[in-house]
């Protein structure tokens, strides 16, 4: 993955904010400058009550029982074409509607997250850009825009930034991205490289 370091080396001034959304945790790295100056790894906040919350209004609901969470965050991956399920054969029943309002609530407690994350580190205190990685902010990417709209409205932006393969990226292999950029400036190079999470 290449990312043009203009935007984000300009961002970079003020701060970004790095987020890695586990299924239970979710890990934040601060870059400013360039450079790595705030890591919180194990922050408790994860996917998982969501898609239990989703797995237990279905079966309650629906009649229909995952028989993983895994199962249904390949549903969810798939997008909104395949949320539905089949209690009985033959019988297909749409599931947006307990899926969608877990995405939005997901998205608010997200960003709240963040917020407090950039508002209690000094380092990068005012931080504005924030770049999403991981399976859950990919599934929930456009709860996720949408509320930082309503957010940019009360002054309190955030400027998003959503890798196009950011299920194999995670935050450790992001800040080998920033150490890199340090030397390819030295270098004079102009882009990123990112790492992939194998």
């Amino acid at each position: 993955m290449l990312i043009k370091n203009e935007s984000i080396a300009e961002a970079s001034k003020k701060g970004i904010i790095i987020g890695d959304l586990g299924g239970d945790t979710v890990d934040f790295v601060g870059i400013k400058h360039g450079k790595p100056v705030a890591s919180i790894e194990g922050e408790i906040f994860g996917f998982n009550p969501f898609l239990d919350e989703i797995i237990r209004k279905v079966s309650k609901n629906e009649l229909y029982t995952f028989d993983s969470r895994a199962e249904l965050e390949e549903k969810l991956i798939q997008g909104p074409s395949e949320w539905y399920v089949e209690p009985f054969a033959g019988v297909r029943k749409d599931i947006s509607r307990y899926i969608i309002p877990q995405l939005r609530l997901l998205a608010i407690r997200f960003l709240e997250t963040f917020d407090r994350i950039r508002s209690s580190s000094q380092e990068i205190k005012g931080a504005t850009m924030y770049i999403a990685v991981g399976g859950a902010a990919s599934i929930a990417q456009k709860q996720i825009e949408e509320t930082a709209i309503s957010w940019k409205k009360r002054g309190r932006p955030i400027e998003l930034f959503f890798p196009e393969d950011m299920y194999k990226l995670n935050v450790l292999g992001l800040m080998i991205l920033a150490k890199m950029n340090m030397i390819k400036k030295q270098q004079g190079s102009h882009e990123y490289v990112a790492t992939a999470r194998g």
